[in-house]
């Protein structure tokens, strides 16, 4: 693949695996069990998952760094996709 498609399929990558740390229902338990020993109201750590702009950096440091395999990376970055357009057109 050439650099750019690199580039766009790392940042719709980024882009859902912030979205799913921080926003998606299906890690609430996780997220709570975390805030439940760090409160986002009085821990860095814990403010750390409430923020995208902050859990963004993590996330692209994970897709870039090779840890995931490149088609969880590409269907991260599909999913996102898909979720883009939906919104875009609406339901």
């Amino acid at each position: 693949m050439n650099f750019l498609l690199n580039l766009i399929l790392a940042l719709f990558a980024t882009k859902r695996l912030t979205r799913l740390a921080v926003d998606d229902h299906i890690l609430d338990d996780a997220r709570n069990q975390f805030w439940d020993k760090y409160p986002p109201e009085t821990s860095k750590l814990g403010y750390l998952i409430t923020c995208h702009a902050c859990s963004s950096v993590w996330a692209a440091a994970i897709v870039k760094s090779g840890i995931l395999p490149r088609r969880l990376r590409d269907t991260l970055a599909l999913s996102e996709l898909a979720l883009s357009a939906k919104k875009l057109i609406g339901d």
